[in-house]
């Protein structure tokens, strides 16, 4: 008698459960994504916004950095990935433009946490257009998108825009009220600091 493999049993329950789908009356985010970004890894930033994509299995050549929002390393260019499916049964997250609108906010003000206290958002582009004015679709035979399966509703892609602008440097670095600590300790203070002269100013890195 020959068995299936455990790993095939697993596959083919999860696929029992049935797929994830979209109400027919919304979008699911499919993609998002962050262009214009220099200084620091877009990738960074999109783990702070509320509109979130599609979870994929990827494949990530490098070690990728990227984890919890607000916390570093930010690096300047995230390792190369290749995003390769979705399982089925991963939930869509759906497009809600009130959080739209307050993650142009949250851009705004995480690159200024990150020293870019002139960046604003220059562009945030909807694919279908339509789904920029009204996050729900209308119903009947003709919602003006293509629908993900006859059953469900459309997909979107949602693209951030930005222009950093200058970076705030750092320019002078004091330690004050150490006079009465002993010289070794003293030392140890300054060798801990994580800022140099000319570093980009972050507030992570100031809050270590």
């Amino acid at each position: 008698m020959r068995f299936a493999h455990p790993l095939l049993i697993c596959l083919g329950l999860l696929w029992a459960q049935g797929c994830a789908k979209i109400p027919p009356t919304r979008y699911g985010v499919e993609e998002v994504k962050v262009s214009g970004s220099k200084g620091i890894n877009p990738e960074a930033l999109k783990v702070c916004l509320a509109t979130k994509q599609r979870d994929h299995v990827a494949m990530v050549l490098g070690l990728n950095e990227v984890g919890t929002c607000g916390e570093p390393p930010f690096a300047k260019r995230a390792p190369p990935q290749f995003e390769l499916w979705s399982w089925p049964w991963i939930d869509w997250p759906l497009l809600d433009l009130v959080a739209l609108e307050q993650d142009r906010e949250r851009v705004k003000r995480w690159y200024a946490a990150r020293g870019f206290h002139s960046a604003r958002v220059v562009e945030i582009a909807v694919e279908p257009p339509q789904a920029a004015q009204n996050d729900a679709i209308a119903e009947g035979p003709d919602p003006g998108c293509k629908r993900r399966r006859k059953d469900q509703g459309c997909v979107v892609k949602v693209s951030f825009t930005v222009d950093e602008g200058p970076p705030t440097l750092v320019a002078q670095v004091d330690f004050e009220g150490t006079e009465s600590l002993p010289d070794t300790l003293e030392e140890r203070l300054r060798k801990a600091n994580q800022f140099q002269l000319g570093d980009r100013f972050d507030e992570a890195l100031f809050d270590q």
